[in-house]
């Protein structure tokens, strides 16, 4: 299909700072340790005065938006970042309960900490998530996008306007809503194997409450046996 690019001009957007979608939240107690990321706290060997909560948070992006990566912060809960400005635009919403917004869908920008951080002798802003919506299904969330960025109504897999097919061939060469859908979560799917460190257990707990994936997906389904294959191999002798 041609595009204009006058058109395509007057219809640009700066670079998302927001994302719109699905939220999944994972929080476990943790022991800090130098030099090395949050353990899991044992009270075994810990001493519980040493023990902190990290909260993960992993926004999965509305196709429409058509991104291909996840919005995820790590925090404690313990730090300004999570109860000055997470928790508390989630309590400025009328959350009462971290439980409450797992696999609720949202809006969310990204604000600064306040932190600065040097990377590759560049000084950068640390920026965190910052709730302005929680929606009760993926349709009002879509709804909600589609009104502010009405442009995007044809792309992704949801609720498109209906196009005139030039022929019956050029129609039946465009993938079809569920095709374009299994194709981004395969995306998403392949972060979380990422992310899980080939870890089965691990990944089926991310997975769970994220029914863009699981709608197609399940742990032992061959494309994610797939995918975690390069993890079983043995190591190679020195």
């Amino acid at each position: 299909m041609y595009e204009d690019p006058y058109e395509v001009a007057d219809n640009a957007e700066l670079p998302a700072s927001e994302t719109w979608g699905e939220l999944a939240v994972d929080a476990w107690f943790c022991v800090l340790q130098k030099g090395s990321k949050p353990v899991p706290f044992n009270p075994q060997i810990h001493k519980v005065e040493d023990r902190r909560t990290q909260i993960e948070l992993n926004i999965v992006p509305l196709p429409e938006m058509g991104l291909s990566f996840s919005t995820q912060r790590k925090m404690l809960s313990e730090s300004r970042e999570w109860a000055g400005i997470v928790w508390q635009s989630l309590k400025d919403l009328g959350v009462k309960s971290v439980r409450e917004v797992n696999s609720k869908w949202t809006r969310v920008e990204l604000v600064s900490t306040g932190r600065t951080y040097e990377k590759d002798g560049v000084k950068k802003e640390a920026t965190t998530i910052k709730f302005l919506a929680v929606f009760d299904s993926e349709d009002a969330c879509r709804a909600a996008y589609l009104a502010e960025h009405p442009n995007r109504a044809n792309t992704g897999n949801g609720n498109q306007a209906p196009q005139q097919a030039s022929t019956t061939a050029t129609a039946q060469r465009q993938p079809s809503p569920s095709d374009q859908e299994k194709a981004t979560a395969l995306k998403f799917l392949e972060v979380l194997v990422a992310q899980s460190g080939g870890d089965e257990a691990k990944l089926a707990s991310q997975m769970v409450g994220m029914p863009l994936i699981t709608k197609f997906f399940a742990v032992q389904s061959p494309e994610v046996q797939a995918m975690l294959e390069p993890y079983r191999q043995p190591a190679a002798p020195f």
